[in-house]
């Protein structure tokens, strides 16, 4: 209950909030990154397809790097959508955030931290 009487949600509740709010963020964030994903994969498959046809050949396989894989901008679109999911779900859930411990979510829930 709150100071006024008004009953708060149950745990469940709140847990099940949690996960609706992430399967929502979730879908968000892969239809924004789709497309850096499929040139991803097709990076990818382009570079083992060459790994395959070097062992046919008997030559030694290609070799990539990062670049080859995803350009700059996209592993920045990949960084800060990732960055943004982690983030709303560590607020919600204190307890995921690196280094926290009982005690801070002590200390946040009582109103010292």
């Amino acid at each position: 209950m709150t100071a006024d009487g008004v009953a708060l949600a149950s745990w469940w509740w709140r847990a099940l909030a949690v996960v609706i709010d992430y399967v929502i963020i979730t879908a968000i964030v892969t239809i924004v990154t789709f497309p850096v994903w499929r040139s991803l994969y097709a990076a990818w498959v382009s570079y083992f397809d060459a790994v395959m046809d070097a062992q046919r050949l008997g030559v030694a396989p290609p070799t990539v790097s990062v670049t080859d894989l995803i350009s700059g901008t996209n592993q920045m679109i990949l960084t800060v959508s990732n960055d943004r999911r982690r983030d709303g779900l560590s607020r919600r859930l204190p307890a995921l955030e690196v280094g926290n411990t009982r005690e801070d979510d002590l200390r946040v829930a009582s109103g010292a931290g």
